[in-house]
């Protein structure tokens, strides 16, 4: 058996961190450029974008998390 995070499924599951990060750093970038050089409707419209780009994030583990939930643990709560 091949340590945890090897194999067939491991390869995905490294690679699920660096893609989120990935996904934020344009506006984020773009964000701290604007703000240093003073363009506030660029940095406004930078910021706008990473709140967005955060949300859908959240939403989409949300998501992920509540169908594992449901079809992983059948439902069940968490015993006290």
């Amino acid at each position: 058996m091949p340590p945890h995070g090897y194999g067939r499924r491991g390869r995905f599951t490294q690679l699920a961190g660096p893609v989120v990060a990935l996904r934020l750093l344009p506006a984020a970038a773009t964000l701290g450029l604007a703000l240093e050089l003073g363009h506030a409707a660029i940095a406004a419209r930078s910021l706008g974008r990473l709140a967005i780009d955060i949300s859908m994030i959240v939403v989409a583990g949300l998501i992920v998390f509540t169908y594992k939930h449901l079809t992983v643990h059948s439902g069940r709560r968490p015993p006290r």
